[in-house]
């Protein structure tokens, strides 16, 4: 009887967080140090991208964004600006024409158009209270 042969834990290779370099376990999608999405799985699943959208904004806020990406941060808010501008309005027409859809659908678009603005504001107030890193002297 030939004896089975005796895995060698070493043999398999370590899995490392490109944010933080922590271990990662072989099937995690995502780290189990600082959140941040490891597989393709996390920008797919429906809760594994709510998630993955909270790591991100999460990161965005609590350190300096560059510029870049406080622009591209208004480019992503500006067009619901007139949303925002404009649903007041046909919230109070369709409250006077007793239509009960269009108070709600405005609402809804008045709530997400909002948000948007407020990670524009948020992002662009953290660009501008934070000094810009240093580099250190080797």
């Amino acid at each position: 009887m030939v004896p089975a042969p005796v895995s060698n834990s070493t043999d398999t290779p370590v899995l490392h967080c490109p944010h933080c370099l922590g271990e990662v376990a072989e099937q995690s999608h995502f780290c189990n140090a600082c959140g941040m999405p490891i597989t393709s799985y996390s920008t797919i699943g429906p809760m594994e991208q709510v998630w993955a959208l909270g790591w991100l904004i999460n990161r965005l806020l609590s350190r300096r964004p560059s510029a870049f990406v406080v622009v591209g941060v208004w480019f992503m808010a500006i067009p619901s600006l007139p949303v925002f501008l404009m649903v007041p309005m046909s919230i109070h027409f369709s409250v006077q024409s007793h239509s009960m859809w269009g108070g709600l659908t405005g609402l809804v678009s008045l709530l997400v158009s909002g948000c948007y603005l407020l990670l524009a504001v948020r992002v662009t107030l953290s660009y501008l209270r934070r000094p810009p890193r240093v580099p250190r002297d080797p």
